[in-house]
């Protein structure tokens, strides 16, 4: 009977890499699970419009913003400071 022979072990190759995979171009947001918030440590929210979207920084829409964040007290969430950035 003939033995079979077996390669030396090569580091580097094969296994889970880094940056390895498809990229994401599509913009829609992958299906994990998001971490457990707890609502006594605040948080820092960073939010992006589209492009091509209408300012929040107009009066109409700020309006609705600050209405937006009033009512959001409704849940539990308070909102401390925010920043309005073209």
């Amino acid at each position: 009977m003939v033995k079979q022979l077996s390669f030396e072990k090569t580091s580097g190759w094969g296994g889970k890499r880094s940056g390895a995979g498809r990229v994401n171009l599509s913009g829609t947001p992958n299906h994990m699970k998001r971490p457990v918030v707890n609502l006594k440590q605040p948080l820092h929210v960073t939010l992006r419009l589209k492009e091509k979207l209408p300012s929040i920084r107009s009066k109409v829409l700020l309006r609705e913003f600050a209405q937006s964040i009033k009512s959001a007290k409704d849940f539990g969430f308070y909102v401390l400071h925010f920043s309005l950035r073209g």
